[in-house]
């Protein structure tokens, strides 16, 4: 198989954490699969993807692109696992890592008549510029999301009790608003 043909809308760094391996789960690690008619145990790498979903162009630099956030948000949860205090990267790591998965869901569909790394692009520049920003026009930089993001959003990280489990889907970032911010 070409390098980086499977490219997934919903990253098995995030599925992993739904295996039925608590320990050291993996890209082949089971997760369960409901899919209204049954459900299935099933590996992690074989869901959420599409052939070539991003770009068939340019895969590897495309995988190369999402592989630094996904990093981020693997060693993330590596230190919320270990019980170490997250950095502010680590804090801003999950958030960005939420919006990824927000613009990168299947939900979304391309409509750009090119690659669909080109459709996230537009959404990735409306999600900084009119979801977050609330602005109109522009293209902000990194610094002014950034202290934005400082100024009004915040994490907080949840854990269940040893019986009890989290469910997630193919859509798993939804967002809703308590008011005007």
């Amino acid at each position: 198989m070409p390098a980086h043909k499977k490219q997934h809308y919903l990253p098995a760094v995030y599925l992993m954490r739904f295996s039925v391996d608590k320990v050291k789960p993996t890209r082949r690690s089971k997760i369960w699969r409901c899919d209204g008619a049954r459900s299935h145990l099933v590996p992690v790498e074989s869901q959420c993807f599409e052939d070539y979903h991003y770009s068939k162009a340019n895969p590897s630099q495309t995988e190369q692109m999402f592989q630094q956030l996904e990093d981020i948000y693997a060693e993330c949860i590596r230190k919320i696992q270990n019980r170490a205090l997250p950095t502010t990267r680590d804090y801003f790591g999950l958030i960005l890592m939420m919006f990824d998965l927000h613009i990168r869901t299947k939900a979304y569909g391309n409509f750009t008549g090119q690659e669909g790394i080109v459709a996230y692009r537009v959404r990735l520049t409306g999600l900084r510029r009119e979801l977050i920003l609330g602005k109109k026009e522009g293209n902000p930089s990194d610094a002014e999301v950034f202290a934005h993001l400082k100024q009004n959003w915040r994490v907080r990280i949840l854990s269940s009790s040893p019986d009890t489990e989290f469910v997630t889907s193919d859509n798993p970032s939804a967002w809703f608003t308590l008011g005007r911010k």
